[in-house]
Order: structure tokens, then sequence, then C-alpha cells
């Protein structure tokens, strides 16, 4: 009894919450909406505004392919418009992701720009340097004091010597 009544908990919320056939294509449509002429191919983060971002636009891109259980190089309307405004926002210079064209680069964009590019289906090699651009930036803030995503804490060679940098920033930290 107590088996059975553990699977109806867990289980009501979520057709309690679950999207009707006619929502997901309202939600859909209005994310579809949001994407910048074909030429752009970037998504705005509202409907009133025109400026495709890479925030926007992996929001987008992501909702679009849990929403109809494709891959995102399927779900998205002109894919490959959308993975060259993800380009668009890359720097190969300093191997940095900006929110738009020509802005300038962080650590948090650049991972956006790194897993709205896998999403894509982008080749890896176009975008390459940004692994280098995140570890230098990551460990650069960390030697000024910064604080560190934990995201980012692990690197291979800590790894290799069994340490875990993780734990050595909450030590140092607390």
């Amino acid at each position: 009894m107590r088996y059975r009544l553990s699977i109806v908990i867990l289980f009501l919320p979520s057709l309690a919450f679950a999207q009707e056939a006619e929502q997901k294509r309202a939600t859909i449509q209005f994310l579809t909406a949001l994407q910048t002429p074909p030429e752009g191919g970037g998504f705005a983060g509202d409907p009133r505004e025109a400026k495709a971002t890479l925030h926007a636009t992996i929001a987008a891109v992501r909702s679009l392919k849990y929403l109809t259980g494709k891959k995102a190089a399927e779900a998205v309307p002109n894919a490959r418009q959308t993975a060259a405004f993800v380009m668009s926002c890359y720097d190969p210079k300093t191997g940095g992701f900006a929110d738009e064209p020509g802005g300038k680069a962080d650590v948090a964009l650049t991972s956006i720009g790194v897993m709205v590019g896998v999403d894509l289906d982008i080749p890896k090699e176009q975008f390459a340097r940004a692994m280098n651009y995140l570890k230098a930036e990551v460990f650069a803030g960390r030697a000024r004091g910064e604080p560190v995503s934990v995201f980012w804490l692990k690197d291979r060679k800590y790894l290799a010597k069994g340490k875990d940098i993780y734990a050595d920033y909450v030590r140092n930290t607390a």
C-alpha cells in the first residue's frame, strides 16, 4: 500500500504541471516569434525588443529542444542562422563569448556560448579557444581573490594529483 501511495504522490504533481498540447504549441509559437529576422538568427529576450542576445538565445534554443523533444539543431527554426549568430558573439582572438556581437566577453557568457554551440551542433573546432579562455579567466580570478563558480572549479591537473579544487576553495574561504 505504501509503495502505491508513494507512486501516486510522485506522479500526480507531474500531471498537474504538465503542459497540454495546445499550451505547448502556444509556447513554441511565442518562442519562435522571439527570433530576430532570419538574417540575424538569434533570439530576443522580450517580444518588444528586436535585439538578439546570447542569454535569450540559449533560453529559446533549450526551451524549443525540450518542448519538441527533438535535437536543438532540428527544433530551432533557421538553426544555421542561429548558429551564425552564436558564432558572431565569439571572439577568436580571446576565445570568449559576449552577449552580443562585438560585446565584452566574460566567463558566464563563454560557458553559455559553449553550451549553445554544442546544442546547435556547431563544430567544436570553431570555438576551440573557449575552454582555454574559461580556464585562464577562472584561475586568474582566483588569484585576485574573486569568488569562483563551483561549475568551473574542477581542473584536470589538480584531479590528477588527487586534489579537489572545490574542497581547497571551501577550506580557504571559510
